[in-house]
């Protein structure tokens, strides 16, 4: 993802405007997110989690408008996936607030680019990014702090080797790891063809998941976020310990979303085994 000059001036902005306590999400039970893939895995199940995006930085529609957006939502809410990420920042993802406040049969992560505690409003789980508060000098332990406060679970989005041993020392329920490539990660949607022989698609490149937790095992649930799109490749990325995969929000918006979910789904429950037992996936 190409990250806008104007982001953290955009940020603040969107934070002085008040739209964090104008639109603030109808509080719902809280579902544990942790638990529930680390539950979904137990029992043979693919812990899958389908992101949801409006658009990308640098004007890219990924859909119309919000009210598509809504009416994905729905649709893809019943095939009860394990979790969603919603985008929920306006300026640059066209996100919306209000689409945490419906409530679903499964834990919703709140997808912001946070660096200030007055974001963290709605969801099960918010995301933080390790590279974002970098950029911004913001230390990610006293919003952990604050999200715990108040019932939240956080999601630590890591992307090298530095960030992921840093995520390992934090209190964060959750790792996921991006699937930046060389390129840093640039989207572009491609759910229909197949990735090149190194892992990588779009931008995506699955091998960082694979050399992250080649070097950095961990007990806490691990996502492989994004670039994810074949039975092959959540083989290799669940074999080599992650807990979970984010499908791409291009892939979900698209018309081939349910036969990728098939397909990934098939990784796990058909007739070839996508990892050992749960034991076996064992980090520190």
């Amino acid at each position: 993802m190409q990250l806008p000059p104007t982001l953290l001036s955009d940020i603040h902005n969107t934070i002085l405007s008040g739209y964090y306590e104008r639109l603030t999400p109808v509080r719902r039970e809280r579902k544990s997110l942790s638990e529930t893939l680390e539950r979904e895995m137990a029992e043979g199940r693919l812990p899958l989690i389908l992101e949801v995006a409006t658009a990308r930085p640098g004007g890219r529609l990924l859909l119309p408008n919000r009210s598509q957006a809504t009416e994905m939502l729905d649709r893809l809410s019943i095939i009860t996936p394990t979790a969603m990420s919603i985008w929920v920042e306006p300026r640059h993802m066209a996100g919306d607030l209000r689409w945490l406040s419906r409530e679903r049969p499964f834990p919703l992560i709140s997808k912001d680019f946070v660096i200030d505690s007055r974001q963290i409003v709605g969801g099960d789980a918010i995301m933080l990014s390790r590279s974002i508060l970098a950029l911004a000098g913001v230390d990610e332990h006293p919003l952990i702090e604050a999200a715990h406060d108040l019932d939240m679970e956080v999601v630590l989005e890591v992307r090298t080797q530095d960030e992921m041993a840093s995520a390992r020392q934090s209190e964060a329920d959750v790792i996921s790891i991006h699937n930046a490539g060389a390129n840093g990660g640039a989207h572009r949607a491609l759910p229909d063809g197949a990735p090149s022989p190194n892992g990588a698609c779009g931008g995506l490149d699955i091998n960082t998941t694979l050399s992250l937790l080649s070097s950095h095992r961990t007990t806490r649930p691990t996502i492989s976020s994004l670039g994810v799109h074949t039975p092959a490749q959540a083989r290799q990325i669940l074999t080599a310990g992650a807990t979970a995969i984010e499908l791409d929000a291009e892939v979900c918006a698209s018309p081939s979303a349910l036969d990728v979910i098939a397909g990934l789904k098939r990784a796990v429950n058909g007739k070839e085994p996508a990892a050992g037992p749960k034991n076996e996936v064992k980090t520190s």
